[in-house]
């Protein structure tokens, strides 16, 4: 399985959106291509695809168009792994200009950090 046949993207379940704040439903389905190779004894979710979900629905649902100026107080807590429901908060704070996310359950924080976008 390869990135170009595989999915890469979780499925949404719910969006919701109070002005600049979304929150997003998903679940990391097993047959993502992130979980493919990583870490063959248990699957996990790549701090990394985290952290592009959090960028690429920023962009989607924000419509921001600059580009990343630094990922500052990143913190991955517990694993998610394949076919997990989480939630993931975005909260983009104009003033700032950046946007804070998080990956939770309801027992649980995954990961979190600040993605500060460069000036335009």
């Amino acid at each position: 399985m390869d990135w170009q046949t595989s999915n890469i993207e979780p499925e949404i379940i719910k969006i919701d959106r109070v002005e600049n704040i979304l929150t997003l439903d998903i679940c990391a389905t097993a047959s993502l291509f992130q979980f493919q190779g990583h870490f063959p004894q248990k699957k996990i979710l790549p701090g990394v695809a985290q952290l592009d979900w959090a960028v690429r629905y920023t962009r989607q649902y924000f419509e921001i168009h600059s580009s990343i100026h630094e990922i500052s107080q990143l913190k991955y807590r517990k694993f998610i792994e394949p076919d997990m429901t989480v939630q993931l908060k975005l909260d983009y704070q104009a003033v700032k200009n950046h946007v804070a996310f998080r990956y939770s359950s309801l027992d649980d924080v995954f990961s979190s950090g600040i993605i500060k976008l460069r000036p335009q």
